[in-house]
C-alpha cells in the first residue's frame, strides 16, 4: 500500500514509499526526467533550502524512508556534486525502481 510523507526539509512536497513525489497542496505527482548523461530519474523542486534545485529521486526517497536515526542526509550539495560516501544504490540494479525497499546506502 502506498504511503505519503511530507518532505522534512520542504513542506511543499510529499514522497511515497513507492518512489513518487507530489505537490502537497494539489496532490499532483511530479514527472521525473532522465538526461543523456545522468541516467538516474530526477525532479526539480522549488522552495526549501536552496530555492529551485534538482535532486535524484533515489536520494529523496532514501532520506525520507530509509535513513537511520543519526545518519547524515545524502542530498546533493548546491553545486551539484555529492558528498563522498553518500551514494545510494539499487538492490536490483534498476535505477528506475525507486521503491524505498530497493534502496540502500554504500
Amino acid at each position: 500500500m502506498e504511503e505519503w510523507r511530507l518532505l522534512t526539509w520542504n513542506h511543499k512536497y510529499e514522497t511515497s514509499n513507492y518512489g513518487r513525489i507530489r505537490n502537497s497542496r494539489t496532490h499532483k505527482v511530479l514527472k521525473p526526467y532522465i538526461t543523456k548523461t545522468r541516467k538516474h530519474p530526477r525532479v526539480t523542486l522549488r522552495g526549501g533550502v536552496f530555492g529551485k534545485e534538482t535532486y535524484t529521486i533515489s536520494q529523496i526517497i532514501y532520506n525520507e524512508w530509509c535513513r537511520k536515526d543519526g545518519e547524515t542526509p545524502s542530498y546533493y550539495q548546491s553545486n551539484g556534486f555529492m558528498v563522498k560516501g553518500n551514494r545510494i544504490a539499487h538492490r536490483d540494479g534498476d535505477v528506475t525502481n525507486l521503491r524505498a525497499t530497493n534502496l540502500y546506502r554504500y
